[in-house]
């Protein structure tokens, strides 16, 4: 066959009959790959493509169907040995800092107006129970606390240092709760985990807040945010603040200092 000749539709039929069931070896599947990689490297090869693409489905008789929406149709769930196969393909893979950052964008301008609808709908009664009932089951879960919050406190008490959670104390007109609190060096750690806490309105808010607990109670407070509590730095910090404000039970009682 000469180069650049084309097959008729009737020739691609018997040679597709022909091939039907063949199985390639592993030179041929190595070949094929190295043809292919080849392939892709010419330049202005993915334009090309792209542009048959294209052209081919705006000609209404190319034969190239769109395929059929699930619009309203619920996706048939993953079986586990595909699920396994998808965590074994992932698995040590890690996306590069560009990729994140095209993720990140793609995900912030993507519009989601389904949501928007939901969050600004009347809810029903019935809806109203179903998000309180999830809310009730993660709380019994956990005890009321956020993962992030269970981690902080078990750093705090692996350092051997007392400390109270949830304390309560007043602050004019007002009670608020500070999430850990140490008596004996007169310390509140907060855990800043939601989101608001790192707008510019929330981080005035904290700073005002803190401003006031020590001009009132003379309790400094540190904040651990949910990026942070994850990571084994969090333990340094900690242990070098308990120090700074004099505890004696982190370094007397704890053996990692």
């Amino acid at each position: 066959m000469k180069k650049g000749s084309k097959h008729t539709t009737e020739t691609r039929a018997k040679i597709s009959a022909k091939n039907k069931g063949r199985k390639h070896t592993a030179e041929t599947k190595a070949k094929i790959s190295e043809a292919v990689r080849l392939r892709w490297e010419e330049p202005n090869c993915r334009k090309k493509m792209s542009d048959r693409i294209l052209a081919a489905w705006a000609d209404p008789n190319s034969g190239l169907r769109k395929r059929p929406s699930r619009k309203g149709k619920k996706r048939k769930p993953f079986s586990k040995e595909h699920k396994a196969k998808i965590s074994a393909a992932l698995k040590g893979r890690n996306l590069t800092a560009e990729t994140k950052a095209k993720i990140s964008a793609a995900l912030k301008s993507r519009p989601t107006p389904w949501l928007d609808e939901w969050r600004h709908k009347p809810k029903t009664v019935e809806c109203k129970k179903k998000i309180a009932n999830g809310i009730r089951r993660s709380m019994l879960k956990t005890g009321g606390f956020s993962k992030g919050q269970l981690r902080l406190n078990n750093i705090i008490k692996a350092l051997c240092v007392p400390f109270e959670k949830e304390h309560v104390i007043g602050l004019g007109n007002r009670h608020i709760l500070l999430d850990v609190f140490v008596p004996s060096c007169n310390l509140a750690i907060e855990y800043d985990g939601h989101t608001s806490h790192r707008t510019p309105e929330g981080v005035i808010k904290d700073r005002k807040r803190d401003e006031d607990v020590l001009r009132v109670h003379g309790i400094e407070t540190v904040r651990i945010g949910r990026c942070e509590v994850f990571t084994d730095r969090v333990v340094q910090r900690l242990i070098s603040v308990l120090k700074k404000r004099g505890c004696k039970s982190v370094i007397s009682n704890n053996p990692h200092v």
